[in-house]
């Protein structure tokens, strides 16, 4: 490795590549995955500096995968790069001290859930001396990277960011927005904070989402701007927790969550959560006693009418209020200098747009921020919400809390109407150009519509192994708002689609070979052609049933080999009056999913590195409800393969045709599909 043999000798560079096998279990709502791996491969880097290491370590993760038909360039190529840079830049300098060791994690496996990192935590014998971790990621090609989560519960993180980062860009209301799941995605954050129990800062670039997962994701769309900054904010982040005393006993500092936003990138604000609360209630309570001390002002005027003094104290009440939810604090100090100036005509308004200034310059620039975060995020979900309506309330939302700060000023202008006009034919004109074709959201080489379009070959079987129904499909996937329509109004042959209607009642997971058990959630709104040819399998599947036996009365343990290609899941679902009490893939039975026709329901993703194709034998274990029937039925079970990473040579000549009928700003991921189901 070129940057091991150049770095000084003070410096103790080792690397290595790690192949894990493990599973462990995501607990998502309604659609739980037991995820079970075999010979993942990560290239773990140790740096140490000689003499002075503590025997912890900062860790540096960032994934080399890429999702599927993209180059990965963005998604996590950028992060990737960032990491060989700083490890160049540490194992090359002689001034910055550094008592604990850095070390820098490649993952192999992010896309397929995160299997990477858990390889890691459980896997690697350095695991065990982490005591905290930085994880670089992308959510869009260009712009400035943002960290938005933090901890959880240890806010000296924060402090760190802030001393240290040269540009800061984070805000915590991008963590609340993230863990409430209103982000279509998930990072290793997760995978390292929960199964390693370490923690951590999660970095991700977030402007111009559009071309992220698709094959526009390339070097070119990456400026040498980007990189450069993320490099400089973090080079000097790295070489402070690298040798920051916290982490040499990293529970003394558990002080719970941090409260953090950036002010127009020049500064950071944090402050724990308990601080915040004293602060708010600190601030509500002054900001009343302004209220009173103003309306005792207004009264004790001469002349003072009853219905002037209620209007004025209603609007200082509504002008404190907004303050408070806000937090603008100018417009509380500012208020007391009105109240010092006795109100004075014609010079407390000028007082007063002071103190709202520069409120109004950092609210804007929020709502810019999330709007380039946000729009390329919800155009991208599926078609069951509607992200035009979604950024229509946040508008109306940002509006009214800025209204507040924007009246005053137009209290200036003496001819008000040439104001709302202007604000008129703004609006007018927008209106128009998103009811024209200039207007259309979509483009072809920078905001692409996203399809998923699978080949599908689907076998059911009956309980005696006859084949009860096979065929071969087209099944779209819906990934936006306006799936199918406008394609229906482009490719003639999708306005033949169907919607799955009662295939979902009648067979396991719609008898849908999904890639992950969540894309059920959209299966009202997917669709399915017909196909004429099967598709092609270059690697097919083998599933085979082993053996059977009974380890205990009631019981019965089922033995099976599959073999088939690195992408393959399992549907699992005991029959009524059945129990899974146990299988090869956890030591402890999970959850069920959302049940089907009264029946738990299992999903099981297996992978397989590349290095190992052999096959995987497992055992299912039922249980009998002692008012069961013994010689019946027992279990559902479907086995499904993926084979998305054999490239357009694979595509069935019906298939490729399709295809090529796309619209031009369309991008669309296809791939065969497999699935047989059985009853045993």
């Amino acid at each position: 490795m070129h940057i091991a043999r150049q770095a000084l000798p003070e410096y103790e560079v080792v690397y290595e590549v790690q192949r894990s096998s493990g599973s462990y279990f995501l607990d998502y709502d309604d659609y739980p995955i037991t995820s079970y791996y075999r010979n993942v491969q990560n290239i773990v880097v140790s740096i140490v500096r000689r003499g002075s290491f503590s025997g912890k370590y900062l860790l540096l993760n960032a994934h080399f995968d890429s999702a599927v038909t993209s180059p990965g360039a963005g998604d996590d190529g950028t992060m990737v790069v960032v990491m060989l840079e700083l490890m160049r830049q540490l194992t090359q300098s002689t001034k910055s001290p550094m008592q604990h060791g850095v070390l820098f994690l490649f993952n192999g496996c992010e896309e397929n859930t995160m299997q990477g990192a858990h390889g890691f935590v459980r896997g690697h014998p350095l695991a065990q001396s982490v005591a905290a971790f930085i994880n670089l990621d992308v959510a869009a090609n260009s712009g400035r990277e943002i960290m938005f989560q933090s901890g959880p519960n240890y806010p000296f993180l924060m402090a760190y960011y802030r001393d240290h980062i040269r540009r800061p860009y984070a805000n915590t209301l991008g963590e609340e927005v993230f863990q409430m799941g209103l982000v279509p995605s998930f990072t290793d954050y997760e995978t390292l904070s929960k199964q390693g129990g370490w923690p951590g800062l999660d970095f991700a670039l977030s402007s111009y989402g559009y071309l992220y997962h698709t094959a526009l994701d390339a070097r070119e769309t990456i400026t040498g701007a980007t990189l450069q900054h993320i490099g400089d904010n973090l080079l000097g982040l790295v070489r402070a927790l690298s040798n920051a005393d916290e982490l040499g006993n990293i529970q003394e500092h558990s002080e719970g969550t941090a409260v953090f936003f950036d002010f127009m990138h020049l500064f950071l604000v944090y402050y724990t959560e308990t601080t915040g609360l004293i602060i708010n209630i600190l601030l509500g309570v002054f900001s009343l006693g302004l209220i009173v001390g103003t309306l005792f002002m207004i009264v004790r005027k001469e002349g003072a009418v009853g219905t002037n003094v209620l209007f004025e104290s209603g609007m200082s009440l509504i002008v404190q209020t907004l303050s408070i939810i806000l937090g603008a604090g100018l417009s509380v100090a500012t208020t007391i200098v009105n109240m010092i100036i006795r109100f004075r005509l014609k010079i407390w308004i000028y007082v007063h747009l002071v103190g709202q200034l520069i409120p109004i310059v950092y609210f804007c620039s929020l709502a810019v921020t999330l709007f380039a975060v946000f729009v390329p995020m919800t155009g991208r979900s599926d078609n069951r919400s509607n992200p035009d309506l979604q950024m229509a309330l946040f508008s109306s939302l940002l509006t009214l809390l800025l209204v507040g700060f924007l009246t005053p000023f137009i209290v200036l202008f003496r001819q008000k109407l040439y104001v709302f006009g202007t604000l008129l034919l703004l609006f007018l004109v927008t209106a128009i150009v998103a009811a024209t074709p200039e207007g259309f959201a979509f483009r072809e080489q920078t905001s692409p519509q996203r399809y998923y379009i699978f080949h599908q070959q689907r076998n059911f079987y009956w309980p005696n192994g006859t084949l009860r129904d096979s065929g071969a499909i087209y099944y779209l996937h819906p990934q936006d708002r306006h799936t199918p329509e406008l394609l229906q109004s482009e490719v003639p042959e999708w306005s033949k689609a169907q919607p799955l209607g009662d295939e979902c009642e009648r067979e396991l997971y719609c008898g849908i070979p999904f890639y992950i058990n969540r894309y059920h959630r959209q299966s009202p709104s997917s669709y399915w052609l017909p196909a004429l040819e099967p598709p092609i399998f270059p690697e097919p599947v083998k599933f085979q049933f082993v053996s059977r036996e009974s380890p205990a009365p009631g019981k019965h343990r089922l033995y099976f080999s599959i073999q088939g290609p690195s992408h393959m899941s399992l549907y699992v679902s005991p029959l009524a009056a059945r129990k899974l009490t146990g299988w090869s893939f956890s030591e402890q039975i999970p959850p069920s999913g959302k049940r089907w026709q009264d029946q738990d329901v299992y999903f099981v993703n297996l992978f397989s590195g590349s290095l190992d194709l052999t096959p995987i034998t497992f055992y299912i274990e039922i249980e009998l409800q002692p008012s069961s029937q013994s010689d019946s039925s027992l279990f559902y079970l479907s086995v499904v393969a993926q084979y998305m990473h054999h490239g357009s040579v694979y595509r069935a000549r019906e298939f490729q045709t399709l295809l090529e009928k796309m619209p031009t700003y369309a991008h669309t991921v296809a791939y065969p599909g497999y699935l047989e189901s059985w009853i045993f």
